[in-house]
């Protein structure tokens, strides 16, 4: 390569070329010399005074001329050099200017390709970590598919497309406007949004922008959106169909700071749930948490922040920056719109909170990003109001048919060898589901610490009975029947807790459980209380005598002592205290004791309801009673009830999105104390195979009371009901016992009618309720048949009710007499008042030879039970036979003298008026006993006191015997006995 040019003397480039200045005075002075005069010396001007030989001249030019002949050659060659080196230097500088052209064009293509290369390296990473929905042009045709759905909660987000100063390649497709620019945000990062300039609207479309792409990738339901828009805005309202599937999705728009404070109260809570179970995890956020777990604990939420600082004060700047410093890597992450002509309020520095968020500020046509340095970003344009509707609808109705993950509830059981290996001296636990990787242990403790009672609430459908089921079955399997006894009582209309009790074809049940009650009947719930009440009282008392202040305590004194924990499980409680009546008056009080001193004695409350809000009888007793329950469990539910549930301002139970989500707390509701699980999925299969087992293993233990409260006493039970009676009777007793039904009482013991030789013990039935006055009186005919010996009595059975040809269920009377050889006489239709006529004479006769103690008739007359069915029916009772007698006056001498000589009547009549006119009222008053079946109330009161209180209701009964002077006792009636009754 040829040096540089200059103008410094020497052979270089530098110096003239051939034919300049030197060379022409170096020909001038050779012609001068050519035409020197002769005798000129060539060495200069001639010496006047001196002469020249002409030898020596010749010999100094002969040298002269080889002198400079030699010097004339080697600038010849000089010259000659030069030229040539001239030469070479243009060829070189022609050929530096070709190589340098193709290097410039070789660059630009390695430029253009590096760019290339840089542009898809970019995209692909892009669409890495932001896929389609994050990131995609709103006009591409995918938005039309729901394969995008929900693919993966976006930790960056595109909010426009970006310009690299310097990048512009000449061809190609690298159009740089294409590039998306990427700004982080779920698990990563907040964003805050500022306007330069006149343009103020960016911000606000740029917010829907990353609403859309966010809601669009998260797992449908898992994303949840708040918005605090003090000025009103609307901003968010293009997504309302979010609230298709809740208000979970797309809470409604927060617009005070009161409100705002309430909410970031709560996000600052679920902030603390991820950390915790993050950190037991060793994960970082809640995407590394999700997936070691297998399960998304809390849902992702964006906090929408409009016209900040606008309507912010310091308490809620405080909870603000708290959120932006540790919410995103706990799934809270805020965008934050900034106006900067808005005014803070005293305490605020809106700097303060700006320097935790990535800052994007500008104008619409050109903002910076302070997560893409060097860059220059215009954002989107806002995505098409009908792009966000359909977008939020499919993600409504994705979130409404989602569901939790499925907690396998046999993985919670012990294994079979350490089945009721634990004891319940101080307390038990249940293990109900998952909150992560850990397990919802449910802990009930009199002391230490003291955890005595639960509350659980939840809506219709969200998964209440499961809970309770997975509760009962999980302390069932760790605690044996000597441990814990249950006492469960249901009061909706399902019947959840009946597979726990025995079933035609399936003998087993849960050995736990010594009462169910069953479709809701709240007289048999206040029993079941008074039950527990008086069990609290008699263990206080054996307490204190033996020195012990708690069931720890005793047990440790009483080592071989059985004194099992009482467990009382009330589903939808508020239906047995809502009412404002007597019910519900002495519930509350029994209620109120047990929660307050039942945790010394080993009683312990569930209650659980779909709705606690305004019972007004709880008014006054609220506090005092839930004030005793620090288990609080809250399933989906809305705000106000999560409230009633989970304690004031504690609505998370409102943002629980799928049916077995449970917002647990065991801090009274302390809002900082909720913590978010999966209720295990209780299979029936699994349920019924561990009942089976624990029958088996508990030795076939006897069944519970099983309580049914629109269902007739079950007809099998009358043998046990009747051994029941004889075996409480005196020794040498031989009233006979008529079985009407069973109490409305956790204590079985059946309800009877004594029959003796003494006036009084007549039986009225009243009511218009004939299924229930056949099985009264089929019981009665049953029961009074299996007490005497085979062919000792005889049934006279009035039919008034089936015409002539009598009813069938009269023939099943007369069947379960037959069967035990009695006698059996049947009247019916028009002879009715004939079989009264007849039986009157009987009555008469039996008193003229001397009644039942005449000598010698005791082994010949057998007793005679009269059964009047529907005498209501029964025609022309008051009128005159040929004899001058009217069967009415056949019917009083029944019930006036019959007894006293073993004739005892058992008459049905639907009303007390028909009743009266036919027994007059002047004989009334000699019916010792009545059975109310369905009567109105006014029938009740006419003969049991204006006082008493009666609601006529199905298969139950109200029994009063006036001649021992008894109190009325509801009754529920056995249902007719088929097959002889056996």
């Amino acid at each position: 390569m040829m040096p540089p040019r200059t103008n410094q003397s020497g052979g270089g480039p530098g110096t003239r070329r051939a034919g300049g200045r030197w060379s022409k005075t170096r020909r001038e002075a050779s012609e001068n010399t050519r035409v020197r005069p002769p005798g000129a010396s060539p060495l200069g001007e001639p010496d006047n005074g001196a002469e020249v030989l002409p030898d020596e001249e010749r010999q100094i030019r002969t040298t002269f001329l080889r002198l400079r002949g030699t010097v004339d050659a080697v600038l010849a060659a000089a010259d000659a050099g030069r030229s040539a080196a001239t030469g070479a230097y243009d060829i070189a500088e022609r050929d530096a200017a070709r190589r340098t052209h193709r290097a410039i064009q070789s660059a630009g293509a390695d430029a253009e390709a590096a760019y290339e290369h840089a542009r898809d390296t970019l995209l692909n990473r892009a669409g890495r970590v932001a896929p389609f929905a994050a990131a995609a042009e709103w006009n591409d045709p995918g938005w039309r598919s729901d394969d995008w759905l929900g693919s993966k909660p976006a930790r960056y987000i595109r909010i426009g497309s970006l310009s690299v100063p310097g990048a512009s390649p000449s061809s190609g497709n690298a159009n740089p406007e294409h590039l998306p620019a990427l700004i982080p945000l779920l698990d990563v990062a907040s964003i805050g949004l500022l306007a330069e300039g006149d343009d103020k609207e960016w911000p606000l479309q740029t917010i829907n922008t990353l609403l859309l792409r966010a809601l669009a990738s998260a797992p449908p339901g898992r994303l949840e959106i708040v918005t605090y828009d003090p000025r009103i805005r609307g901003v968010t309202s293009p997504f309302a169909a979010l609230r298709k599937a809740g208000n979970d999705l797309l809470a409604d728009p927060l617009a005070t700071p009161t409100e705002l404070i309430t909410r970031l109260t709560l996000l600052r809570s679920a902030v603390m749930r991820v950390a915790e179970l993050a950190g037991a995890h060793g994960v970082p956020d809640l995407a590394a948490l999700t997936e070691a777990t297998g399960v998304q604990p809390e849902p992702y939420r964006l906090l929408v922040i409009c016209d900040y600082p606008y309507g912010i004060d310091s308490r809620a700047q405080t909870e603000l920056i708290r959120l932006a410093e540790g919410g995103p890597r706990r799934g809270v992450s805020l965008i934050v719109h900034h106006d900067k002509a808005a005014e803070a309020d005293d305490g605020v520095n809106p700097q303060d909170l700006l320097r935790h968020l990535n800052m994007a500020r500008g104008q619409n046509s050109a903002i910076t990003v302070s997560a893409l340095p060097a860059v220059t970003v215009r954002p989107d344009a806002p995505p098409p109001r009908e792009l966000i509707e359909n977008v939020s609808a499919r993600v409504a109705e994705g979130a409404r048919r989602g569901a939790a993950p499925v907690v396998d509830f046999e993985a919670l059981l012990p294994e079979r060898d350490k089945i009721w290996t634990e004891d319940a001296i101080r307390g038990m636990t249940a293990k109900i589901g998952r909150a992560g990787l850990d397990t919802v242990e449910l802990e009930l403790r009199g002391s230490d610490p003291s955890l005595p009672n639960v509350l659980i609430g939840g809506a219709s459908g969200q998964g209440k009975s499961n809970l309770l089921l997975v509760l009962l079955h999980s302390i069932a399997a760790s605690y044996s029947p000597d441990e814990v006894a249950m006492y469960l009582l249901d009061f909706k209309d399902g019947l959840e807790f009946d597979r726990l009790g025995p079933r035609p074809g399936r003998p087993w049940h849960l050995p736990h459980a010594r009462v169910l009650g069953l479709e809701g009947d709240r007289a048999f719930g206040l029993a079941t209380l008074r039950f527990l009440d008086g069990e609290f009282r008699r263990r206080a008392e054996q307490f204190r005598l033996a020195g012990a202040n708690d069931l720890a305590t005793y047990r440790t004194l009483r080592p071989n002592e059985t004194v099992p924990r009482l467990l009382l499980v009330i589903d939808e409680f508020q239906v047995l205290v809502a009412e404002d009546d007597d019910i519900a008056r002495a519930s509350i009080v029994i209620l109120e004791t047990l929660a307050r001193r039942g945790r010394a004695v080993g009683v312990h409350l569930v209650l659980a309801s779909q709705t606690l809000s305004g019972i007004e009888t709880l008014v006054t007793k609220e506090r005092s009673i839930f004030g005793q329950f620090p288990w609080r469990l809250s399933l989906k539910t809305e705000a106000s009830e999560s409230e009633a549930v989970l304690g004031r301002q504690n609505t998370e139970a409102a943002q629980l999105r799928f049916r077995g989500e449970i917002v647990f707390n065991r801090e009274y509701g302390d809002p900082t104390h909720n913590r978010r699980g999966v209720v295990a999925y209780a299979d029936e299969h699994v349920l019924d195979d561990l009942r089976r087992d624990l029958f088996e293993k508990a030795g076939r233990p006897a069944p519970p009371r099983v309580f049914y409260a629109a269902r007739p006493s079950d007809p099998k039970l009358l043998t046990q009901a009747l051994q029941r009676v004889l075996s409480d009777a005196p020794p040498g007793d031989d009233t006979k016992f008529a079985l009407l039904g069973l109490p409305v009482d956790v204590d079985p013991a059946p309800v009877a009618f004594g029959l003796t030789a003494d006036p009084g013990r007549t039986l009225a039935v009243v009511g218009d309720g004939r299924d229930d006055a056949f099985g009264t009186l089929g019981a009665v005919v049953w029961s009074l048949a299996a007490q005497h010996v085979r062919g000792g009595a005889e049934f006279v059975l009035l039919d008034a009710l089936g015409g002539d040809a009598g009813s069938p269920e009269t023939a099943l009377l007369a069947e379960a007499a037959g069967a035990y050889d009695h006698g059996v006489t049947v009247h019916t239709g028009a002879s009715v008042g004939a079989g009264l006529s007849e039986l009157a004479d009987i009555v008469d006769e039996r008193i003229a030879i001397g009644g039942k103690h005449s000598a010698g008739l005791l082994a010949e007359r057998r007793p005679i039970y009269v059964l009047g069915i529907g005498l209501h029916r029964a025609a022309r009772l008051e009128h005159f036979d040929e004899e001058g007698r009217a069967p009415t006056d056949a019917l009083r001498t029944l019930v006036r003298e019959g007894p006293l000589v073993d004739v005892h009547l058992i008459g049905w009549w639907n009303s007390l008026r028909v009743f009266s006119e036919h027994v007059g009222y002047e004989f009334a008053p000699l019916v010792g006993g009545y059975v109310f079946l369905r009567a109105p109330e006014s029938d009740v009161q006419g003969v049991l006191g204006p006082y008493l209180r009666y609601q006529p209701q199905l298969h139950r009964g109200l029994f009063c015997d006036l001649s021992h002077g008894g109190r009325p006792v509801p009754v529920v009636p056995f249902g007719l006995p088929a097959g002889g009754g056996r």
